[in-house]
């Protein structure tokens, strides 16, 4: 396309090139033409004056000698007596004895110009009706005479005489009243004649011959310098248009090339240049700013009006500062701008303003995104702290509820029944805390290999509490219950959370279900959240008949702080920490719903994949067991800096005839090591103390003691003991609030070994 283009301008230059030169040409001839006309006309007039002096010549010679008398002159055979003179002295005779004869002007003035040929010019008197038929006129003249007779006064005319070109003048004359004394004239009120004058044309010719040639000569010469500088004026132009042409092509692929939205305004808002990545930004053309430049300004979002007229208040003024501001696309998308612009000034002359906006939409969003970062680290540390002290306080009263509950007689109904509620209120603060420590990303996973049968028969009793009355609960079990890999202790956060949305989606009464099954999956499965893929699952649904979620809110049911619920009645937090959790254990999360109708969440977990004959020759679950009282030698060094939790649990140990050391802190603890370093049969540490952590102290101790066991406590770790030093040493690991009978079972199991 672009060889086209030039091969076309190239055609279009030489024509040019051509017609330039074709024009200058006839230029040239037209003045050649012009002045040869001109010379020509010269020639004329000047034989018409030479014409004209030869006649008042004559004429004033005739006048003299007709006032005169005449004039004699000797009789010769040359000379003869004019026979159309009637006068008796026409000839006299003279002392000396010779003869005069009278000549008369036209005679005299005849003889002159036929014995003179050097004059070249002729001169002669015609009349129609000549004295002396030598004076005949020609055809010329006698056509000139009548039109005397009919009123002409003069003719100038260039014809040929024998064969020559000559300027002819003929005027009209009457004879004076001397000529009647000489000649026998009858009317003299008559015209007798003209006088006829011609001079030739050849001498002139000759003459401006010279100058024609001169005249063609300096044309030629004016014709190849004007063509010369023609081709050089156009080589000059071709090179100086090839220069802009090549300066506007640089121009116009900046300008179409450039990334951000670039555009020129007049102080009446006239658009005088907008770069076409105004298409790419807001989906308006540039065609379309063209046709109407208050497109620019009807963009701008209308909240962000106001900011972009202060900013353009002072159009003149010499520097603005940078702004952002929101505009509406095409397609009613909200894009942020930031824009810049600068005033445009030429030779002392205002001619606009050049401005230039940049989308910063992503920028803008990742900026928020790093925003919402933070605040979620500030909280997730803020959580953290509330969490550890909300456990420990968990932690001491289940605790010294246990103790309780084994003090009380188990026959009275209504104080069991008391103890019952108290510890099933812990765990649901207990999941509060998980709730906290999950947003902050502090919790420990302990996976395992459980059931998801167990697990909710195991939380049955809380969600029993969670559900008021006038929901119908019911639970729909598999027969078929495979193993899975998890942490019960999550999935019983995860249970809850989801009963108690599925709780507040029906605040007027409804049915919720809660069921396991099994599913597997031979392709991939688009799900509402995401994409699940092919396998065998355990599936987890917990399903209501509520109000339902609409389809635009479904896919930001996980994102943090986001909720459909009042102000008062959520956080925004449960369903972000369930999609983390499920995600950690390699799960998936689906949800169906339709708005009045209710809503099916469902969680995908990979089932436990265990080698038939293994699985055949493992020992079955150790029962929990009671610690042997008259056990008096084993030591445990607890360290903990809540006094609370030492005392609750060095009381229920205790009872259990454990000999317990306790320590408020790090330093502490290794204190009470090195006394008492042979009797020490284990140890029970808080992650997170003062002066030294329960990793630095058991990091310590195993180096004195390589098999030295310990169970870490925590209600957040601090990331002082994360999931991978827990799998890579094998780490005991129990979060806060405890319970206090798991924590004798594993005791017990760590003792045996």
């Amino acid at each position: 396309m672009n060889g086209i283009k030039n091969i076309l301008n190239k055609i279009w230059h030489e024509k040019y090139l051509l017609g330039m030169l074709a024009s200058w040409t006839i230029l040239v001839l037209i003045s050649v033409c012009w002045n040869l006309f001109q010379n020509h006309q010269e020639i004329i007039e000047r034989a018409k004056i030479e014409a004209n002096s030869i006649f008042q010549h004559t004429m004033a010679y005739q006048s003299w000698m007709s006032s005169h008398g005449g004039m004699y002159t000797v009789l010769s055979e040359t000379n003869k007596p004019n026979p159309y003179l009637h006068i008796p002295d026409r000839d006299l005779h003279t002392i000396e004895g010779s003869v005069l004869t009278m000549v008369s002007p036209f005679q005299m003035q005849s003889e002159v110009y036929h014995d003179f040929k050097e004059l070249h010019a002729l001169n002669r008197s015609v009349s129609l009706n000549p004295l002396n038929p030598a004076n005949r006129p020609d055809l010329w003249e006698a056509e000139n005479l009548q039109a005397f007779a009919a009123g002409t006064t003069e003719v100038f005319e260039k014809s040929r005489i024998g064969g020559k070109y000559y300027m002819r003048l003929m005027r009209p004359f009457k004879s004076a009243d001397q000529c009647f004394k000489c000649h026998d004239i009858k009317n003299k009120s008559s015209v007798l004649g003209a006088k006829s004058i011609s001079v030739p044309m050849e001498p002139y010719y000759k003459s401006a011959l010279t100058t024609w040639w001169t005249m063609s000569i300096t044309h030629l010469v004016m014709l190849i310098l004007g063509m010369a500088m023609i081709i050089k004026f156009s080589r000059g132009c071709k090179k100086y248009q090839q220069t802009i042409k090549e300066s506007d092509k640089k121009l116009r692929i900046v300008s179409e090339f450039a990334y951000n939205f670039e555009y020129w305004t007049t102080e009446e808002n006239e658009i005088i240049f907008i770069s076409p990545s105004c298409e790419r930004i807001t989906g308006y053309s540039k065609d379309e700013f063209l046709r109407n430049s208050d497109l620019l300004e009807a963009i701008i979002h209308p909240d962000d009006r106001k900011l972009f007229h202060n900013h353009h208040k002072h159009f003149q003024a010499p520097s603005h500062n940078d702004i952002d501001f929101r505009i509406i696309t095409k397609k009613g998308e909200i894009r942020w701008i930031s824009h810049t612009c600068s005033p445009i000034f030429i030779d002392n002359q205002f001619l606009g303003r050049r401005s230039s906006n940049k989308d910063v939409t992503e920028r803008k969003k990742l900026v928020a995104e790093l925003l919402q970062a933070q605040k979620m680290e500030c909280l997730g540390h803020f959580a953290g702290g509330i969490a550890h002290d909300f456990n420990n306080v968990l932690t001491s009263m289940v605790t010294f509820t246990h103790l309780l509950q084994d003090e009380v007689d188990e026959h009275n109904e209504n104080i069991q029944d008391y103890i019952k509620h108290i510890i099933i209120s812990a765990k649901l603060g207990k999941n509060l805390t998980s709730n906290l420590l999950s947003f902050g990303q502090r919790q420990i996973i302990n996976p395992k290999k459980t059931f998801l049968n167990k697990i909710v028969n195991n939380i049955s009793d809380i969600i029993k509490v969670l559900i008021p009355r006038h929901i119908h609960w019911k639970f729909d079990l598999t027969d078929d219950d495979h193993p899975v890999y998890a942490d019960p202790h999550q999935i019983e956060q995860i249970m809850i959370n989801l009963c108690t949305n599925a709780r507040d989606a029906m605040p007027n009464g409804g049915t919720m279900t809660i069921s396991t099954t099994t599913a597997t999956l031979n392709n991939e499965y688009s799900g509402s959240i995401g994409k699940i893929p092919p396998g065998r699952y355990m599936v987890l649904a917990v399903a209501d008949s509520g109000e339902g979620i609409s389809a635009a809110n479904i896919s930001q049911l996980c994102e943090p702080f986001y909720t459909t619920k009042e102000k008062k009645k959520g956080t925004g937090l449960g369903l972000s920490i369930i999609s983390r959790i499920v995600k950690e254990h390699n799960g998936f999360l689906d949800v169906s719903s339709r708005v009045n109708h209710g809503t099916v969440f469902k969680i995908y977990l990979p089932i436990m994949i265990v080698d038939q004959e293994t699985s055949k020759k493992l020992p079955l679950p150790i029962l929990e067991q009671p610690m042997p009282g008259t056990r008096t030698t084993t030591t445990i060094l607890l360290a903990d800096d809540d006094e609370l939790i030492r005392r609750s649990i060095s009381m229920a140990f205790e009872q259990k005839g454990i000999n317990m050391l306790l320590a408020n802190d790090g330093a502490e603890a290794l204190s009470i090591y090195l006394d008492n370093r042979d009797i020490i049969d284990m140890g029970v540490f808080d992650v997170v103390m003062p002066k030294k952590n329960g990793w630095e102290v058991y990091d310590i101790i195993r180096k004195d003691r390589p098999d030295f066991k310990a169970i870490f406590l925590s209600g957040h770790t601090n990331k002082i003991i994360t999931n991978k030093i827990i799998a890579e040493e094998h780490l005991m690991f129990m979060a806060k609030p405890l319970e206090i009978q798991t924590l004798l079972k594993k005791v017990d199991e760590i003792l045996k070994k």
